[in-house]
């Protein structure tokens, strides 16, 4: 089995997984394609990509920048915890060889994650298209001055939202920065946009929930405001005035490798201290 491995080297323990990673390729006798940085050069991105599993050395944002990687090839993803807070990660440095093993054995599962596909289309430029698996973020370009994002779905407007920005999420990036800006929590397990506010000037203004096949579509009033647009917190796009941002359903999946079942209420638990008594507020 070969084994693709990028790294967030600035990450406490990335080294050490490192080790862990050469000494259980050497015993076990499998093929190690290892990049220390996150953004490898071309021609170890392809040489990634021949690989049969795909291991994140880092946070979610490593996580984040792998799938970016791995793209519409479907090569399963395993996430190694080296962060914080890791809603997106299978496993820890300690447990890294056994779930390894598992995964060589066969003995493991596949969650399928919704992405997002999306397209920036200006009069008399090419069409961008990029895909997101947590979010993707448009907000104002000066960020003391509030924006106004027209925003219609299926082609029918359904707000003019005055606010500081707009977040449009998967069910898997419902637990970032949706869930910061006051946004619903969604099982990852379902196919939905989130459509949430950042700060809006309106308080009867509340977040949506959208099915997975309609689309949204963001634009903005003529001006000479400038806005931009961030995908999964990594790549940032410069919108001008004429600039219309739609976002869809992307047609490909990101297949997350699992070996303990389902996990989702344990790590909202977890991460979240959700039934934890703060023994602050205790006397």
């Amino acid at each position: 089995m070969q084994v693709a491995v990028i790294a967030n080297k600035t990450k406490k323990g990335a080294e050490r997984a490192i080790g862990v990673l050469e000494a259980w390729a050497s015993e076990r006798g499998h093929d190690l394609v290892l990049n220390r940085e996150e953004h490898p050069p071309r021609e170890l991105h392809r040489e990634l990509l021949r690989s049969e599993v795909f291991v994140t050395l880092g946070g979610d944002g490593t996580m984040l920048g792998g799938a970016r990687i791995v793209g519409k090839s479907q090569i399963p993803i395993l996430g190694v915890n080296l962060g914080k807070f890791g809603f997106l990660a299978e496993t820890s440095v300690d447990k890294l060889a056994e779930t390894l093993d598992l995964v060589a054995a066969g003995k493991h599962q596949i969650a399928e994650r919704m992405n997002l596909g999306g397209r920036i289309e200006r009069p008399g430029r090419d069409t961008i298209s990029f895909s997101a698996l947590n979010d993707a973020v448009i907000s104002r370009a000066d960020a003391t001055r509030i924006g106004r994002f027209e925003t219609f779905v299926q082609g029918e407007k359904i707000n003019s939202y005055t606010a500081d920005g707009l977040i449009l999420a998967t069910p898997t990036g419902s637990t970032a920065y949706n869930l910061s800006a006051g946004g619903p929590i969604v099982s990852p397990d379902m196919r939905a946009i989130l459509v949430t506010p950042i700060c809006p000037h309106t308080l009867g203004i509340r977040p949506l929930v959208l099915p997975q096949h309609e689309e949204v579509r963001v634009q903005f009033p003529e001006g000479r405001e400038k806005y931009e647009l961030t995908v999964d917190g990594q790549r940032l796009y410069r919108l001008t005035p004429d600039t219309t941002v739609t976002v869809f359903m992307a047609p490909f999946v990101t297949r997350l490798v699992r070996v303990g079942g389902p996990r989702f209420y344990h790590v909202l638990r977890q991460k979240l201290y959700w039934g934890k008594r703060d023994s602050t507020l205790e006397s």
